[in-house]
């Protein structure tokens, strides 16, 4: 709309990339009425103002799409289109972030499990412009998957709708095995980054490096685990002290607080190995594995 395109060209532009949208009388509807209360913008030649256009969320898309000159940096946006054009990439970014798993966890997984291709600047791109889920209610994501025609889209929705995100990434064949933990499921992804850095090392060196820097990010994302688990353990050590103390020192006025009702979700242990990132890129040696303790 901002780039001045015809309610016709513009349902079918957004046909054509598979976007979902309102029934298209509705869609007309909208469009025609900021085109009659708007109509010096619509009817001249006067170019969106950057401030606006900044200050609505629309850069750097606005920018990419009707190729206006701009000094910010619009990389992710050809990726974002890419990703349009690839029905399973879109497929996968939409029922993942539905279910609630966070932007960066998503990366990891698709590049781990799908494509290496795309690049952090591109998940951020279509995320913002295509995928964007913040601030939808459980009401809100009820009603949109009630509406998918595709039986078995509808049940794959509704299952990221319960957000039990391991029965959801067998199911759409990203994982091995729906009851795997996320530690378990981040091995897994590291150890096929591993092999496949291995794999791609003479013959695909940019594949390699590519696939080298993703086990580098599951081994990130692992240890943060490993952080949140001692913190949440940490925590439980804390509150076992004051319950004590409470139980010898019994307040009427207080409530004993019930550890079980907390919900602390502790990330379950694996006995696993993950090779030695220090030893990743040393091509003279074996390389050795590393116990994982998390």
């Amino acid at each position: 709309m901002a780039g001045k395109i015809s309610s016709p060209l513009f349902v079918e532009d957004l046909t054509n990339r598979k976007i979902q949208i309102p029934k298209d009388k509705e869609l007309i509807a909208i469009h025609d009425e900021l085109v009659n209360t708007n109509p010096e913008y619509f009817t001249s030649e006067i170019e969106a103002d950057p401030d606006w256009v900044k200050d609505v969320g629309l850069s750097p898309m606005f920018y990419f799409r009707w190729k206006k000159p701009t000094d910010l940096s619009l990389r992710g946006c050809e990726g974002a289109f890419r990703i349009l054009e690839d029905p399973r990439m879109m497929k996968y970014m939409h029922l993942l972030s539905f279910a609630g798993i966070t932007k960066d966890d998503i990366e990891l997984i698709l590049n781990a499990k799908y494509n290496i291709s795309y690049e952090t600047e591109d998940f951020q791109a279509y995320f913002q412009f295509f995928a964007n889920y913040d601030g939808w209610t459980y009401t809100d994501k009820e009603l949109f998957s009630d509406q998918i025609v595709d039986l078995e889209l509808r049940k794959q929705y509704k299952l990221a709708l319960k957000e039990d995100r391991a029965q959801l990434i067998w199911e759409i064949g990203l994982g091995t095995d729906p009851d795997l933990s996320v530690p378990d499921l981040l091995h897994d992804m590291f150890n096929d980054s591993y092999r496949y850095f291995k794999r791609f090392q003479k013959n695909r060196p940019d594949d390699a490096q590519k696939y080298a820097s993703l086990a580098v990010k599951i081994s990130d994302r692992l240890e943060g685990i490993k952080d949140k688990d001692a913190d949440a353990q940490s925590l439980i050590s804390q509150l076992k002290i004051t319950l004590s103390n409470q139980e010898s020192r019994p307040d009427p006025k207080q409530q004993i607080i019930n550890i079980s009702e907390l919900h602390i979700e502790l990330p379950p242990p694996t006995n696993e190995s993950i090779p030695n990132l220090d030893a990743l890129m040393n091509q003279d040696g074996p390389v050795k594995n590393i116990e994982s303790d998390d």
